[in-house]
């Protein structure tokens, strides 16, 4: 899946068209052990996700193999979100991955001023 940026944004100096995509590359990392203030494991498991963003101009300059259209200052390259025993209950049921982007989209909702959506990039 890849997300649509439904909006013509100028950051950077910088112009995004409308019809953007972003295709993240999803990393569900390892846990990590919480530690108190002694540094003793304190029973909790720290879990997250991340995903690398990579912008593309179109879905066609994507399904053609071009080149990103490259960074903006303004654009995180990445995404984490440190999961809570909520969201690691809502990766246990079907469409992970789907739950995964649609964190992001939120997220990119917020961070662009735009209205993203969730499409599948490899469908003509």
């Amino acid at each position: 899946m890849a997300i649509l940026i439904n909006t013509t944004l100028t950051k950077s100096g910088l112009t995004i068209p409308t019809g953007s995509i972003i295709k993240p590359n999803t990393h569900f990392v390892k846990d990590e052990l919480g530690i108190d203030v002694n540094g003793a494991w304190d029973g909790t498991k720290i879990r997250r996700v991340t995903m690398d963003l990579v912008l593309y101009a179109s879905k066609a300059d994507f399904q053609a193999l071009k080149e990103p259209i490259g960074r903006v200052n303004e654009f995180e390259g990445g995404f984490e979100r440190v999961l809570s025993d909520s969201d690691w209950s809502d990766l246990s049921e079907d469409n992970a991955l789907l739950t995964v982007e649609t964190w992001l989209k939120d997220y990119l909702d917020v961070v662009l001023g735009a209205t993203c959506s969730i499409i599948d990039p490899y469908v003509v």
